[in-house]
């Protein structure tokens, strides 16, 4: 979705649920706590995130983001997931409420993109010819990791590299926006303890998935994923889509949510697809870790909020 950059592996996700806490200013958050900064959304009432509050699931099989289940108004999960408008090519992506001005989403949604062509749209439902009058925010600017540019190049460089072949492609950005965040919605939790991911662990994962939004309207939906290898490379997790369900084209971007005393927390960032040689999502998904992009979020935040 960036200039000429448009490798038909990735894909466009969505959603997650948080719980409500007093918002503050992004620079009140990262430059107050610093590093807690991965915190400071879920230091209040939340569980412990310790080895014996992990509950694994078998989670319903039976949907599917390529399927799934629509999320309703009243869902939590609603409450932290925006979708993110391109006008120049009417895509679609899906990104994470993080801080009272910051979105979290992939890097290919957004490289080379003017921000003020990008729009969020908050809301389960997109608007199209059902006359809806969405809550919107406009995006003023926004970081993407500089590791993303780098595979970018890489690509443009030798077109014949297998995508499978490259790993740990830095596809996280953050997004500033104006006017703070609508009335009920809140920070995403953020997982804290990577070591609560386990190869086979039920997660849950959520998107909007359309990518033309004039082509009417479309709900934000939710799905269960099982990890295939949390260890896939430093920074990226391989999650399982072998079972009919999963994410697909139109869902780049949204968040991947482990489920920890009752509480979602939010832990990877729609990719890519991966070893899927028929283009049809049915094989693999790989999803961007957060915790390890710690440092990239922090100095993006800094930089974003320090910028007129």
């Amino acid at each position: 979705m960036e200039g000429n950059f448009h490798p038909d592996v990735f894909f466009c996700l969505r959603g997650q649920k948080v719980q409500k806490t007093k918002l503050k200013t992004a620079a009140h958050i990262l430059l107050s706590f610093g590093f807690v900064f991965l915190s400071a959304c879920a230091k209040v009432s939340s569980p412990s995130q310790d080895a014996d509050a992990l509950k694994l699931t078998e989670g319903d099989w039976s949907a599917g983001i390529i399927g799934g289940i629509p999320v309703s108004d009243a869902d939590p999960l609603n409450k932290s997931i925006v979708a993110i408008f391109n006008q120049d090519d009417k895509s679609v992506c899906t990104g994470s409420v993080i801080a009272a001005n910051l979105i979290i989403t992939a890097a290919h949604c957004v490289n080379q993109i003017n921000p003020r062509r990008l729009v969020l749209i908050f809301g389960t439902r997109l608007p199209g010819k059902n006359n809806l009058k969405p809550t919107v925010r406009q995006v003023t600017d926004f970081r993407v990791n500089q590791k993303y540019n780098q595979i970018v190049n890489l690509f443009a460089r030798n077109k014949k590299i297998n995508p499978d072949s490259v790993t740990e492609w830095g596809d996280i950005a953050l997004l500033k926006f104006d006017g703070g965040l609508p009335t009920g919605y809140v920070f995403a939790n953020l997982l804290l303890n990577s070591s609560l991911l386990r190869n086979g662990s039920i997660v849950t994962v959520a998107g909007y998935g359309e990518l033309d939004i004039s082509g009417g309207p479309e709900n934000l939906r939710q799905t269960d994923l099982r990890i295939a290898n949390v260890n896939f490379n430093p920074t990226e997790i391989l999650m399982d889509q072998r079972h009919g369900n999963g994410v697909c084209h139109g869902d780049s971007g949204g968040p991947a949510y482990v489920t920890i005393g009752g509480q979602k927390f939010l832990f990877g960032i729609t990719s890519r697809g991966y070893q899927d040689e028929k283009d049809n999502c049915s094989q693999y998904s790989i999803f961007t870790s957060i915790l390890p992009q710690r440092q990239f979020l922090l100095q993006a935040a800094r930089e974003l909020n320090q910028a007129r």
